[in-house]
């Protein structure tokens, strides 16, 4: 082989590994410890089956009245995906509901996983008082295989 073409052989592989490397440090599939995380954050891991929507079993309590929740996507995997690789045009989609069941926030909609920090979205009217419990559900756009998903959430904003 000639000198250069070696040569760009070697550069791709690096510039191939540096992505690889950079795309899985902003997916951990672990929870990366967060000082400002809110009260009562939730590290919840969910199975959610193709076409299908799953709910958190732990609940997470507002700790005074609040207008938003806290909702973060830290890692996800669909069935013959890479991890954190979202099928084209597609999100996950995260809302909390109450423990009997009634949707209490706004959509939460993914295109891929966050870094932690402000992700808070709206209570809807007449929910996010005091002492107020709440479960996470999440469900995709996706419905052609099942996926893995970890979120990290509370019923509290993030500061």
């Amino acid at each position: 082989m000639k000198k250069n073409t070696v040569l760009s052989i070697v550069i791709l592989i690096g510039i191939l590994c540096y992505f690889s490397i950079s795309v899985l440090a902003d997916c951990p599939a672990d929870p990366v410890p967060d000082p400002n995380a809110p009260a009562n954050t939730l590290y919840s891991d969910l199975w959610v089956s193709a076409g299908g929507n799953s709910f958190t079993s732990m609940s997470s309590t507002t700790t005074q009245n609040r207008s938003t929740c806290y909702m973060r996507l830290r890692w996800f995997k669909f069935e013959y995906y890479s991890d954190c690789v979202m099928p084209s045009g597609n999100y996950i989609y995260s809302r909390l509901y109450t423990l009997a069941l009634s949707q209490a926030s706004n959509y939460a909609s993914f295109s891929g996983s966050t870094s932690p920090g402000n992700y808070n979205y709206s209570y809807k009217a007449g929910y996010g008082s005091t002492n107020q419990s709440y479960k996470l559900k999440t469900n995709s756009s996706y419905s052609v295989t099942g996926y893995e998903v970890k979120f990290d959430w509370s019923a509290n904003p993030h500061p």
